[in-house]
């Protein structure tokens, strides 16, 4: 597909996205969903405000209402849409990623995102109206702040915390008035960095992508429990006693604390080779799936099952969410390990070795000889006894490698030798 990623569309705002874009997805989401409600919302990006905009004089006001929920975490609008029985979620952002990006993801009626044969129609419905650019007028637009609701309703499924002493890491992000307050509501003591919506500060050296930022202030407040956040709030990364904790071992302490439909949990072929190994032992059952959260959520969808998760962060736990929540897998795991008004230590898988780079490489490395051969040549020496995954990312231009083996020196001569090639590979292209 030439436009969606791993998680929607997303790319450099005025680069990647333009204008032009956004205004052929408008119309490429009325094409597709019809007319009806729909229920939009964005993160903290200051290009937020411009490419909702724009979006709207492409879905134009033949039988259609927006309801713009305003700044709020993803899950938040997923929630909603299928609260309302919207026709469709809109989500403007870029998650993770830095400030300079923007993006847009989109749920169904059911809060789920779109399944591949949707996004692979919805891509040659923005093919076909990329060119074109009429506009249309805008549709009728309600603008209301639901967060006391979703607050509240997040907050049913968990028991009091009070008493608990815990540090949040809101990324200038779309969690930042929602994560402080609901932790509030339960009880909770709290020390919240990062709250404030500033679009050029959101993801930067802070939240999920820099827990060392909240490793310090754990530290420095003598504080034992610290969750960091996303930009869009649906990715979380658990700090315990001074140790940023594995997404695994996050996901398995999770399921301690659900009802397991089907004794199963759903997880992707990224996630480390112990959670396998400690489900067997548990007579539980593991569903691997391809990298991305929408392919978790999909595969519980289909089969009814209760909980699923990635080593990044994403973690679906229904039937309470559709899609990943941080806030709401943050309360879970503390109520899993705040047990008679005192911390316990959480669970920590004993974790094969593997390692992650992710590079900064065009996609047309992913088809070079040269790189193709390096693999090859691992795949051999690793046969039967490690695993290596080798794929280009679907949300940045960048090459992810992971390879988990016994043999910690194999895994570092490896992870070498692709990054030596990649980085000559990217001077020659630079060369040109």
């Amino acid at each position: 597909m030439k436009y969606f990623g791993t998680d929607g569309i997303r790319g450099i705002w005025q680069k990647d996205i333009d204008k032009k874009l956004i205004l052929a997805v408008g119309k490429s989401i009325r094409e597709f969903f019809g007319s009806g409600k729909y229920i939009i919302g964005r993160d903290s990006r200051a290009s937020g405000t411009q490419i909702i905009k724009t979006l709207l004089c492409g879905i134009g006001n033949d039988d259609t209402t927006v309801i713009d929920i305003g700044i709020v975490p993803t899950p938040v609008i997923s929630y909603y849409t299928k609260a309302n029985s919207a026709k469709c979620g809109i989500v403007v952002s870029a998650s993770h990623n830095p400030a300079e990006f923007n993006g847009i993801k989109l749920f169904d009626e059911y809060g789920q995102k779109l399944c591949e044969n949707a996004e692979k129609k919805f891509d040659s419905l923005i093919k076909k109206h990329i060119k074109t650019t009429d506009c249309y007028h805008s549709p009728n637009i309600q603008s209301i702040d639901i967060t006391e609701e979703y607050i509240k309703h997040i907050c049913s499924f968990i028991s009091n915390l009070k008493g608990l002493k815990v540090c949040l890491d809101c990324a200038y992000g779309a969690m930042g008035n929602i994560a402080m307050r609901a932790f509030s509501n339960l009880g909770a003591s709290i020390m919240a960095f990062n709250c404030d919506y500033i679009s050029a500060k959101i993801n930067h050296q802070c939240g999920s992508q820099y827990p060392h930022f909240l490793l310090s202030k754990l530290k420095q407040y003598d504080c034992k429990l610290g969750f960091a956040f996303d930009g869009d709030g649906d990715r979380l990364v658990v700090i315990f006693d001074n140790q940023i904790l594995d997404g695994d071992s996050v996901l398995y302490n999770i399921s301690k604390s659900i009802k397991l439909n089907k004794n199963t949990i759903v997880a992707t072929v990224l996630s480390n080779g112990s959670l396998q190994t400690q489900l067997n032992k548990d007579n539980i059952k593991l569903i691997k799936t391809a990298v991305g959260d929408k392919n978790i959520a999909r595969c519980m969808m289909q089969n009814n099952y209760s909980l699923g998760g990635e080593q990044s962060g994403h973690y679906i736990i229904k039937p309470y969410s559709t899609t990943g929540d941080g806030l709401l897998a943050a309360l879970i795991f503390a109520q899993s390990i705040y047990q008679d008004n005192k911390l316990v230590n959480p669970i920590k898988l004993d974790l094969m070795p593997q390692k992650t780079i992710s590079l900064n490489a065009p996609k047309s490395i992913m088809n070079d000889f040269g790189l193709l051969q390096i693999k090859s040549k691992y795949e051999m020496l690793l046969e039967n006894k490690c695993r290596m995954i080798v794929r280009y990312s679907g949300t940045e231009p960048k090459i992810r490698i992971m390879i988990e083996c016994n043999d910690q020196n194999l895994i570092e001569q490896a992870i070498q030798e692709f990054e030596i090639y990649i980085y000559n590979y990217n001077q020659f292209l630079n060369f040109l």
